[in-house]
């Protein structure tokens, strides 16, 4: 009887841990080597990493690791099951489709989702594109770029905006020599997190390619309740 108690406290403990663990916790979703491409001789993200993790500060508890072969793997697995238990995936994206354009139109789920308070971390990206008319790469190109500009300071992390911060403090105080060694330091760490280009390529065709690196996090309970709200 006492070792039965025993155990139902631990139990609860236990419970209660990891409910503390998944209130306090952000989601990471970290994705390296994405590569896409419009050239049929070129291989779409042959070398890409996919990370997700729970982490509390910077301390990772749980992670997993996909690289393309895996991700392939796991793919084939689902499709296996779904025909062991007969199951119709058309129909079944269809009525997630249905309770996700549902939930949308629901004014608090809407507003949830508007909350959500993104904290990008990393982001390195090299977009290429042409078009068969040039007025319409250098158009596309300026779109782009100010698209993710006017995004970026949005989501950046509070780590990073403090950063940027700093750097410009010491960009106003460059004169001593000190301060100029710390903001070219600081500026070299930033360049490592967050440096993009879009380059628009000119020759009469239609191609594309991406590469990206991206690290974004995102507190794990409000992704929770939006979805538990989607699904009732």
């Amino acid at each position: 009887m006492l070792l039965f108690f025993y155990i139902i406290i631990v139990l609860v403990i236990l419970i209660a841990l990891f409910i503390l663990l998944i209130t306090i916790s952000k989601l990471e979703l970290k994705i390296h080597n994405l590569h896409i491409s419009s050239n049929s001789n070129e291989k779409n993200n042959e070398k890409i990493i996919i990370q997700i993790s729970l982490k509390i500060l910077n301390i990772r508890w749980l992670k997993i690791k996909l690289n393309r072969n895996r991700i392939i793997k796991l793919n084939n697995k689902i499709k296996e099951e779904e025909k062991k238990l007969n199951v119709n995936i058309k129909e079944v994206n269809k009525k997630i489709r249905k309770k996700i354009s549902k939930a949308i139109k629901n004014k608090e789920i809407r507003q949830n989702i508007l909350n959500t308070k993104l904290e990008l971390e990393e982001f390195k990206g090299n977009i290429n594109i042409a078009t068969e008319e040039y007025i319409i790469t250098s158009y596309l190109v300026a779109l782009i770029s100010t698209i993710i500009s006017n995004i970026i300071p949005h989501v950046l992390s509070p780590k990073i905006e403090k950063e940027l911060i700093l750097k410009k403090q010491l960009r106003n105080n460059s004169n001593r020599k000190n301060t100029s060694i710390k903001n070219k330091k600081i500026e070299e760490e930033l360049n490592k997190k967050i440096q993009y280009y879009i380059t628009p390529i000119y020759k009469p065709q239609n191609s594309y390619t991406v590469d990206l690196n991206i690290k974004i996090s995102t507190k794990l309970l409000h992704l929770l309740y939006i979805a538990y709200k989607i699904m009732h």
